[in-house]
């Protein structure tokens, strides 16, 4: 979430004049938002407010009081107006001014200095909106000529620490295709106007207005795009469609290209991982279809993972099981097959280890190691089980103290976190430093998790 400015940032500043309510902290946020709702750049929620502010029936930062909120956002506006918003209010986000940038806060202290007011002593009232309103619509004007720089590009680079934005080209191109042109005509339709699709992928700006727009051309791929461009479009659409709030959209069309296989494996993997975050609106025969393709299953099953372990299907072991052998899915399998306490699979992992360089893939086996402690941690209960029967408080302190291997002291603190044996909390607090990081975080959450459980004992009584 963008966050353009609060009124609590400004009534808790010690600039802040403490004989002012606390609302005279709204009236330059409010006089923003109504300006926006006025000029059609606001999003749907402030719709009903629209009529009020056009009759003058409410002041205009009264309106904004009346949403009862402290923040105006990059959820109050369409794209539009948050590019505008994003250029004009924004200054402390980029924090690289240029010689001749103009911003909302300087403007508005300039014109009602003019008139003998303080930033906060601004009545929020017609004739004060007005004097601002004035200047504001001069500003979007030149914001809509691009003048001086284009505020997209200049934000962009500015969030990258760029000083030097006025010496880098626009990102328009010459040769933009007929395709790429009629999905931005739609585009414009909307309200989001860029220059290429390669601008938007660049932007902090949401555009949930977008979506509808990739989806279709998505949907119609094959009429509308000649064969050798689809590929690049996809991989495009796949990128641009991966913000969370579109996966339940996104999936089913998505998914269908995946599992048609028509593209190439490096744009396969772009799309997979785009159609996967929003798999859980799958089937899991939809999904065992998809991984029956070699090159499918190469770029899918890491990322399905999670939605094959939660499954609760018999075959979902054995296609996590599969998984191991395939490099880009290692470590999402043992995860997953970690997850559903698969103990069967140890030695898979084991074997999959020894594919990795220690040198250059330290996350990978340290993701393996993590996955095999917490499969032989059920191993150590489920063989306890049947030699002995249930594991005891009294045979986890035992192991505690007396541990016959370093990874038994992780077991134990586990196990002994899962039976609420807050007796065993001096003998855990006690322990030394483990030399993993996955059986330190074991033994530490089973501090904490006691820790919390003796806590609630103590309240009881």
């Amino acid at each position: 979430m963008i966050i353009y400015d609060s009124v609590s940032s400004h009534s808790r500043s010690q600039n802040f004049p403490k004989d002012l309510p606390k609302s005279a902290a709204a009236t330059h946020i409010g006089f923003f938002l109504a300006w926006a709702v006025l000029r059609g750049l606001t999003s749907a929620q402030h719709g009903a407010g629209l009529a009020g502010l056009e009759a003058r029936a409410v002041n205009p930062a009264e309106y904004f009081r009346s949403l009862r909120r402290d923040k105006l956002t990059d959820e109050d506006f369409i794209f539009r107006g948050n590019r505008f918003a994003m250029a004009y209010y924004n200054r402390e986000e980029w924090q690289v001014p240029h010689p001749g940038d103009v911003y909302y806060t300087d403007d508005y202290q300039r014109v009602f200095a003019e008139q003998g007011l303080g930033v906060y002593e601004v009545t929020d009232d017609w004739a004060h909106f007005d004097l601002i309103a004035q200047r504001m619509d001069e500003v979007y004007r030149n914001h809509l000529a691009g003048e001086p720089l284009d505020d997209l590009q200049r934000a962009v680079l500015r969030k990258a620490g760029d000083a030097t934005a006025r010496s880098v080209p626009a990102f328009a191109s010459h040769d933009t295709p007929d395709h790429e042109r009629g999905i931005l005509r739609d585009l414009a339709g909307v309200g989001v106007d860029v220059d290429n699709l390669g601008q938007l992928l660049a932007s902090a700006i949401p555009y949930p207005e977008a979506v509808p727009v990739f989806l279709d051309w998505a949907e119609h791929l094959e009429e509308r795009v000649e064969p050798e461009s689809q590929r690049d479009l996809l991989r495009s659409l796949g990128f641009l469609l991966q913000r969370p709030e579109e996966k339940r959209q996104t999936y089913p069309v998505l998914i269908r290209h995946v599992r048609d296989n028509k593209f190439d494996g490096f744009t396969l993997h772009n799309v997979a991982f785009t159609a996967s975050l929003a798999v859980t609106d799958a089937d899991f025969d939809d999904v065992a279809r998809i991984l029956e393709n070699p090159d499918t299953a190469t770029y899918m099953t890491g990322f399905l993972s999670p939605f094959i372990r939660d499954s609760g299907r018999p075959e979902a072991p054995q296609l996590l099981m599969d998984a191991l052998t395939v490099r880009s899915n290692t470590s999402d399998a043992a995860t997953a097959l970690a997850d559903l306490e698969i103990t069967e699979a140890i030695p898979l992992i084991e074997d999959a280890r020894l594919q990795w360089d220690p040198k250059n893939s330290k996350e990978v086996l340290r993701i393996l190691a993590e996955a095999l402690y917490r499969l032989r941690r059920t191993l150590y209960a489920r063989e306890h089980a049947q030699a002995f029967g249930a594991l005891t408080e009294q045979d986890l302190t035992s192991a505690l103290r007396n541990p016959k291997h370093p990874d038994e002291t992780g077991y134990a603190a586990h196990f002994l976190a899962e039976l609420g044996a807050t007796d065993a909390l001096p003998a855990l607090e006690e322990l030394p430093k483990h030399p993993d990081t996955w059986v330190r975080k074991d033994i530490n959450n089973s501090i904490k998790k006691l820790q919390r459980q003796r806590a609630k004992n103590e309240r009881r009584t």
